[in-house]
């Protein structure tokens, strides 16, 4: 697959061509390579890019901020037992193994006590507005015109919060009818504790609106898990690319971290290029390996952003939250030149039901590892990939036709030919003879650009179809050769679609990048059944979905659905066409028969504290997990040691001509990938790799520590610990030396 994340390289990859051609004329039947392999110095292993070690062994016994006084029990449900408080709504849920108790909000009496023991020099307080604030169990933004206003619950006493305590077959809790004054909005939401943890769910139906304000968004118990200052050692844990911690300090210049699950929205015009929050989740430590909690959004994340305040940005407090969007402002151009624009309001609603559920960990389950894996048991269940191979996965990527500019028409430009497929498939197959997935890029008519959405037809440039199928014959039954396909893409130049089946944006734009639209999920559906159907009448049982695995957005044409809507939607279809992999997938799409080029590290903003393996941990015994092509690294040695860490498998891109021969092409960013010039490579870095995780194949990670600077030892369910040293010097500890920049296998 061609990728983005590859781009930088061809600056790189250029410019050491340019250098070597005023040395000597350059060989263009080779490509490139880069065999560095230096280790990071002291100061980037201590930066965000890794996991840092925990300094801090104080022991958290109580939660200072959080009392039962004036809250009643209610019940228990498993080690979780229930208080609430009817007059706000607020709650308490004390986890019984340990005594801890988790809040729906904070006490703040040590602002209005004088030498209360839990004030702080330089506390900043709270005024009477942010009293009141805190006591609310949701924040609530709406519109007054294009003016965007706030409400809370307490914020004028002629709002109503009325309370009915429940016990029934969903748990113990409270039905809470809101009425607001200001705003006139009035909604239900409710509160359950069961044995699957505390949920709290809102059906949208529920919300009724004035004629004159319409809602903006929601944010229900924002104070939930909060710590004050530097009083609580621990951390927010966050899906951001890999994985990332958020360690709470004591500094205001730390800010604010707010982002959207599953990226951006194009139908409203919201992009990031950072790492997207790839999981529907986020976490809370207090104290690590003591007491965490986790909140899933088992339905509203495709509308949900995530908020963490520092402590002193506003309060005293690091608080983490989650808001759900209904509503949004844009901009309407009037004329296709947009120097004539007016700014309205979103009519309809996003019709976003919310289903939070909350869960509670103990003990060495407490941690960023314990709740990845909590995490991945909820969403894959009972899968599990089997633990009896004698080799670890590979995949490939083989781009097999390009096109560039020709005379009248485009050119095609052979990268493998099926012959050339075979005779690479030979060789990795003296190696390798089990779950080795080869991609083959640009097998349809007229090659991997500037084609999509149409996969119906062979291109044989290639050679015949008959020789590709006969190539399907010879393969071990365990490998597999999976076609390529965009079908949610389409060529703004080309065919195959229509112009109403292009996604269009609330001000009825037109959605694409680079040169293609994007196509609704009716469209895009249609087009992936039948290569489907014509690729099983090949003999082809597994396809590779690229772009929809990380593309989900709100569509305003003539059938409007949401962001949520489209992410269900994709959801099914991989259930619907399991022998479907995907690249760099979602959660949502994590379903699917095995997960490409995945993310291996965050996106380091300042107020990240460490990067860590949070989706491979929550994929690692479940689903096949590959990291990015091995041929683009920038540093291979750190980088190898980096996927034996996340558990991740090798992958390479590779084709039969030189990536010479592309400089023309789309896909002119690829300066590496001739086969012949990789293929030692390739087996001395998968042997690299296959040293360290075929010991622990189809395991769980259940423990991940830093001993020491760039030094971590991964433990798995079977008590096989894996060692990796990142840094320059060896580490020596229980016997045992690792030397720079390798690793050690530790059997129980």
């Amino acid at each position: 697959m061609v990728k983005a994340s590859m781009k930088w390289l061809l600056t790189l990859g250029l410019s050491s061509i340019v250098v070597s051609s005023l040395m000597q004329p350059l060989d263009y039947s080779l490509d490139p390579r880069n065999d560095q392999s230096a280790p990071p110095s002291p100061s980037a292993l201590r930066s965000n890019r890794y996991t840092q070690m925990e300094t801090d062994d104080r022991v958290v016994t109580a939660n200072d901020f959080a009392d039962l006084e004036g809250y009643q029990y209610r019940g228990t449900q498993g080690y979780l037992a229930y208080y609430d408080n009817d007059e706000d709504a607020s709650f308490r849920i004390v986890d019984e193994r340990s005594g801890y108790v988790w809040a729906s909000s904070v006490n703040y009496d040590y602002f209005l006590e004088e030498n209360s023991p839990l004030a702080d020099a330089g506390d900043v307080g709270l005024n009477l507005y942010w009293q009141n604030k805190l006591r609310s169990p949701f924040f609530l933004t709406y519109y007054s015109g294009l003016n965007l206003r706030e409400e809370h619950a307490f914020e004028n006493i002629r709002s109503r919060l009325d309370v009915t305590r429940v016990q029934d077959d969903e748990g113990i809790g409270m039905d809470i009818d809101v009425s607001l004054f200001l705003s006139q909005i009035q909604f239900r939401f409710n509160v359950r504790l069961s044995s699957q943890g505390l949920r709290i769910s809102l059906d949208h139906d529920s919300i009724i609106e004035s004629d004159n304000f319409q809602l903006s968004s929601i944010s229900f118990y924002p104070m939930m898990g909060a710590t004050k200052r530097a009083r609580t050692p621990g951390y927010v844990v966050i899906p951001d690319g890999v994985g990332a911690l958020l360690r709470y300090t004591d500094d205001p210049t730390m800010g604010v971290y707010s982002k959207r699950f599953f990226g951006g929205d194009a139908g409203i015009n919201v992009f990031s290029n950072e790492q997207p929050l790839f999981a529907n989740m986020y976490g809370l430590v207090h104290g690590p390996r003591q007491h965490a909690m986790m909140a899933i959004l088992e339905e509203g994340a495709g509308h949900a952003i995530l908020t963490h305040y520092g402590s002193q940005v506003y309060l005293d407090f690091n608080f983490t939250y989650l808001t759900f969007n209904y509503r949004t402002t844009y901009i309407q151009y009037l004329n296709q030149a947009k120097t004539s624009s007016v700014s309205l309001l979103q009519t309809a609603m996003n019709p976003v039901d919310i289903e939070l559920l909350y869960t509670f960990y103990h003990g060495l389950e407490a941690d960023y590892v314990g709740l990845a894996r909590a995490f991945g048991n909820h969403l894959f269940a009972d899968k599990k990939i089997p633990s009896d191979l004698e080799e670890i996965p590979l995949h490939l990527d083989v781009l097999a036709l390009e096109s560039k500019p020709g005379l009248l028409t485009r050119e095609k430009v052979k990268m493998t030919t099926i012959k050339g497929l075979s005779a690479i498939l030979e060789d990795v197959n003296e190696r390798i003879t089990h779950h080795v997935y080869t991609a083959y890029l640009g097998w349809q008519s007229g090659g991997y650009s500037y084609t999509a959405p149409n996969y119906q037809t062979w291109d044989t440039a290639l050679g015949s179809l008959a020789s590709f199928q006969q190539l399907m014959t010879t393969l071990p039954e365990t490998n597999q050769v999976l076609l390529a396909i965009d079908p949610y893409r389409g060529y703004r130049e080309g065919g195959g679609y229509r112009q109403t089946d292009v996604m269009q944006t609330i001000g009825q734009e037109f959605i694409y990048q680079d040169a293609y639209y994007y196509l609704q999920t009716e469209t895009g559906t249609r087009q992936w059944q039948k290569a489907v159907d014509i690729t099983e009448k090949w003999g082809v049982s597994m396809l590779a979905m690229e772009t929809v695995g990380r593309f989900a957005s709100s569509h305003f044409g003539n059938q409007k659905y949401g962001k949520e809507a489209m992410i269900d939607h994709l959801h099914s279809q991989f259930e619907r066409h399991p022998n479907t992999a995907v690249y760099q997938p979602f959660s949502y799409a994590w379903n699917a028969a095995a997960l490409f080029d995945m993310p291996m590290y965050s996106s380091q903003q300042a107020r990240m504290s460490d990067t860590i393996p949070l989706l491979p941990i929550m994929i690692a015994g479940h689903q096949h997990g590959f990291g990015r092509a091995g041929n683009f690294f920038s540093n291979t040695t750190n980088e190898l040691l980096r996927m034996i860490d996340y558990g991740y498998y090798p992958a390479f891109f590779i084709t039969e001509a030189s990536a010479y021969q592309l400089l023309d092409t789309p896909s002119n960013h690829i300066f590496t990938s001739r086969y012949a010039d990789w293929s030692e490579e390739i087996k001395r870095q998968y042997a690299f790799v296959s040293g360290a995780l075929l010991a622990v194949y189809g395991q769980h990670i259940v423990a991940r520590d830093v001993l020491d600077l760039g030094v971590v030892a991964v433990t798995y369910e079977s008590g096989i610990r894996i060692v990796i040293n990142y840094s320059g010097t060896p580490y020596q500890a229980e016997g045992i030396t690792v030397e720079p920049m390798t690793y050690e296998v530790l059997y129980a």
